[in-house]
């Protein structure tokens, strides 16, 4: 999952008043792997780290990662006309 910012990511740590190994703890990772995300070596992790990152933070995912927006049904006003194909009646 992609960082949003790493900045954001260093911001939120010291606002918990957390070091690096205190995150990678309470994280289940490395304090390296927190260090490279933190510093911008790293841009991205596996989804469930970053779920841990942000319960370890205490912060709503979204704050520090770019969450891929979920499939959401449209309304029915927003899809295009359905036009049918000549000679063949709507089912």
């Amino acid at each position: 999952m992609q960082l949003s910012s790493p900045e954001m990511l260093a911001a939120t740590i010291r606002r918990r008043g957390l070091s690096l190994s205190d995150l990678a703890r309470q994280s289940g990772c490395s304090k390296s792997m927190v260090g490279h995300l933190v510093t911008g070596h790293k841009t991205a992790c596996s989804p469930a780290l970053a779920a841990r990152i942000a319960a370890a933070l205490d912060v709503p995912l979204e704050l520090l990662f770019l969450v891929p927006a979920s499939p959401r049904p449209e309304a029915p006003d927003a899809r295009p006309p359905h036009h049918h194909s000549e000679g063949r009646s709507p089912r």
